[in-house]
């Protein structure tokens, strides 16, 4: 298999495996906040505002009825910002801009 497809395979993999655990959290936060609202905001926020776009999240999953564990949900919306699209970075991912600059691939998403 080509290189560039298995990395397009792994990335795409990534992002599936993200989108699932994102989708548990908003589920656990009883929240009606889409996954793809969460992608369009990473996509459009800029890859330099982490910290706004984590504030947010953690506001988000820890309302008074969520049921989130903070310390679950945390690695999850770090995979989120790694493995999602930036604009800001030409609709690619920190992970992949990280891998193709430095030739290492990136930790995989947590579980």
């Amino acid at each position: 298999m080509h290189e560039g497809n298995h990395n397009e395979i792994d990335n795409s993999y990534q992002c599936r495996l993200v989108e699932t655990r994102l989708a548990s959290l908003l589920e656990q936060a009883r929240s009606t906040v889409t996954v793809d609202a969460i992608k369009y905001a990473i996509f459009n926020l800029g890859h330099t505002r982490f910290r706004e776009y984590r504030d947010g999240m953690l506001e988000l999953l820890d309302s008074s009825d969520s049921a989130v564990d903070i310390d679950v949900a945390v690695p999850v919306i770090q995979d989120a910002w790694n493995f999602f699209p930036h604009q800001s970075l030409n609709g690619q991912s920190p992970a992949e801009v990280f891998e193709s600059k430095s030739g290492i691939r990136p930790p995989r998403a947590t579980r």
